[in-house]
């Protein structure tokens, strides 16, 4: 009797162009290992030429550029946006979202960084939950110096809300 092949796998010869390719991929494998060591050779050595610099330096600091006028007022608008996203605005949200009820509607809120005030601007049914927002707005927390500074009855819309601005301080975290 003759013995069974069971050999289900074909041997299969891998064409010429998967060997081509795995060449190419060690070749530039090699290449980026090379590169790799050689920056982090010249970036070492610039570190240390730094830091040798500063150390031994006699030379006198540089003198600092006097500022260009086109200059002061970009450096002044980056101080303003950096103020501005400095402020506590998790806080604030906070404060006045607890304080807001279905009877007022808040449509803005404008910070200035510079006093450390937030103005809320909004509408309400009526006068009476103006003051109650005023009051809760006012209660112990991040928000202090709670004030009415315009309210106005609304003719024009059928509803006649009372439109209010109402400033606050902010109190800088400790």
């Amino acid at each position: 009797m003759r013995p069974l092949d069971l050999d289900l796998l074909e041997r299969r010869r891998v064409p010429l162009v998967a060997w081509v390719l795995l060449a190419a991929a060690l070749v530039v494998a090699f290449d980026a290992g090379l590169q790799f060591v050689t920056l982090n050779d010249e970036l070492a050595r610039a570190e240390s030429a730094s830091n040798e610099g500063r150390a031994g330096s006699a030379r006198p600091a540089r003198q600092a550029r006097p500022l260009d006028p086109s200059q002061a007022g970009e450096f002044g608008q980056a101080k303003l946006v950096i103020q501005r996203l400095a402020l506590p605005w998790d806080d604030v949200f906070r404060a006045v979202e607890t304080a807001a009820t279905e009877r007022v509607a808040l449509l803005a809120l404008q910070p200035d960084s510079q006093k450390g005030e937030v103005s809320i601007t909004g509408e309400a049914a009526d006068y009476v939950a103006i003051l109650a927002f005023v009051e809760r707005l006012g209660r112990p927390g991040r928000l202090s110096g709670v004030h009415l500074v315009r309210h106005e009855l609304k003719q024009d819309d059928p509803q006649h809300p009372m439109a209010f601005i109402i400033v606050a301080q902010w109190r800088p975290e400790r």
